[in-house]
């Protein structure tokens, strides 16, 4: 399991009771995402000629798997598919207008999360303040890796693999809007921003759109 037994029925009894007193969003974090990224087979033509081996071993595995309709982070919720149907089915449930909140990938990422063939939720990732994501080692462009992620991933609407920052959520009676804040730099001392991006999803839709 990805949180033990007593923390799953915790969680399954707050969703219920959370969308019994008729709050608007259930928001839960977490440590890893939930969403599911499968390796494209054409990864291998994006790592720079000086990629590790360790990187390109990783890389093969992640082909492998989602040949087998596996999700490339076993360390995340991809490397626990039952525990992710518990609760996402606890979602379903409750009838839940279920945010995950999430990070530890170094990279920005927006899912549209599924169950049993069903919408159940939304996933908004944080991107790192600092630590290299994928362009540390690919040699082509960000948006060519994120075509080709999403391309391989139903799941994934959305995602940005190069650029530093943090995300900024903002609730209301009728969506959940996030941002993704993107530094200038991070080489110096100095806020400048980049051009954000913005999505949000309705309540009762489990929908994403670009805002």
């Amino acid at each position: 399991t990805m949180m033990g037994t007593a923390q799953e029925h915790w969680l399954a009894k707050g969703m219920r009771a959370s969308t019994a007193a008729k709050r608007r969003w259930q928001v839960v974090g977490s440590g890893t995402i939930m969403g599911q990224t499968f390796t494209p087979p054409q990864t291998p033509d994006w790592l720079a000629p000086d990629a590790s081996e360790f990187i390109r071993r990783r890389v093969q595995a992640g082909i492998a798997l989602a040949r087998a309709g596996i999700p490339n982070n076993l360390d995340a919720w991809g490397g626990y598919p039952a525990a992710r149907a518990r609760l996402l089915s606890a979602a379903q449930r409750a009838n839940a207008n279920l945010v995950m909140l999430a990070g530890d990938s170094h990279n920005a990422w927006a899912y549209e999360l599924a169950n049993g063939g069903r919408r159940a939720g939304v996933e908004f990732a944080g991107h790192a303040v600092s630590s290299p994501g994928y362009e540390s080692v690919a040699k082509v462009a960000p948006a060519t890796v994120a075509a080709g992620l999403i391309k391989a991933s139903p799941e994934l609407k959305w995602c940005d693999t190069s650029r530093r920052g943090y995300m900024a959520l903002t609730l209301t009676p009728q969506a959940a809007t996030n941002e993704w804040v993107f530094m200038q730099t991070i080489a110096t001392r100095d806020i400048a921003t980049q051009p954000s991006h913005r999505m949000r999803v309705r309540t009762g839709t489990a929908t994403l759109e670009t805002v």
